[in-house]
C-alpha cells in the first residue's frame, strides 16, 4: 500500500506509534538538467508573528528523492483548538538562484494542527523548486551562455531581477530560458535554443520592492556578442 503525499513511515515509540506528517514537500529541479540539483540545500525556516518573520531553529529532512520536508512540524497535543501557523522557508544552494526570488524572499506554506488520531485540515502538496543556473554553474563547453548584470540608471547592480529570453525560430513552440540575478546583480542565462547567427532579445524586469515595475533588454548576436559580459539598464 503506497503512503499518501505527506505522510513519512510511522515511527515506532516505545509506548506509542506516532505518525508523522510534513506540511511541505518542497522539490529543487535543476532548470538546466531537469533533474535534482548536484548539492543538497541550505534551508532556513520562519515562522509568522504577526507582521514579522521569526526564524525556526529546526532542521529539515531531506528524502532520497530530493525533496525538503519538516516532518512532525504541526503536531499538537490538541489539534481541533490549535491554530494553524504559516511558515517561509528559503533555500540556498551553491551555483545556483532560485527562481523564487524574484518576487518573494522565501516559499510559504501552512502547518496545520494535528496528532496521532486526528489527521491534517489539509495535506502537503509536492511543490517543485526551479532553480537557475547561477555565475559560477559549470555550464557545457559548447553551450552559449549570456553573462552580464541588471542595474539601474545610475549603475547601480539590482538583486532579484528576472532575465528571460523567448525562442521560437526554428521550433515547433516557443521555447523560454530564464534566471534571477544574483546579490551583485550578476546573472547567466544559458541560449539553448539560439540558433548561430541569430539575434536573441534577453529582457530584464524587476519586480520587487514597493516602486513601479522596471524594465529593460539587450539584443546580443550568438555567439559573436557573447565573448564578453553585457549590461541590462533597467528604468
Amino acid at each position: 500500500m503506497t503512503a499518501p503525499l505527506g505522510w513519512t513511515n510511522p515511527r515506532i515509540d516505545p509506548a506509542e506509534r506516532r505518525v508523522l506528517h510534513s506540511p511541505a514537500w518542497l522539490v529543487p529541479v535543476d532548470l538546466l538538467t531537469g533533474g535534482p540539483p548536484a548539492a543538497a540545500p541550505t534551508v532556513v525556516l520562519e515562522r509568522r508573528r504577526g507582521s514579522r518573520w521569526e526564524r525556526v531553529d529546526r532542521r529539515p529532512v531531506i528524502t532520497p528523492s530530493g525533496a525538503v520536508t519538516f516532518p512532525g512540524l504541526g503536531f499538537s497535543a490538541n489539534p481541533r483548538t490549535a491554530p494553524a501557523t504559516t511558515y517561509r522557508v528559503a533555500l540556498a544552494l551553491p551555483r545556483y538562484v532560485s527562481l523564487y526570488r524574484r518576487s518573494v524572499d522565501g516559499l510559504t506554506f501552512t502547518a496545520h494542527p494535528y496528532n496521532d488520531t486526528t489527521p491534517p485540515a489539509a495535506v502537503a502538496i509536492r511543490q517543485e523548486v526551479p532553480l537557475a543556473p547561477a555565475v559560477d554553474y559549470p555550464f557545457p563547453a559548447r553551450l552559449p551562455v549570456l553573462r552580464g548584470t541588471v542595474t539601474a540608471v545610475d549603475g547601480t547592480p539590482v538583486a532579484d531581477t528576472e532575465v528571460r529570453a523567448t525562442f521560437a525560430d526554428g521550433l515547433p513552440e516557443p521555447r523560454t530560458e530564464e534566471t534571477v540575478t544574483d546579490a551583485r546583480g550578476a546573472f547567466a542565462l544559458p541560449l539553448r535554443w539560439a540558433r548561430p547567427g541569430t539575434t536573441v532579445t534577453a529582457k530584464a524586469r524587476h519586480t520587487r520592492g514597493p516602486g513601479p515595475l522596471r524594465t529593460g533588454r539587450v539584443d546580443v548576436r550568438v555567439p559573436l556578442d557573447l565573448a564578453s559580459p553585457r549590461t541590462i539598464v533597467i528604468t
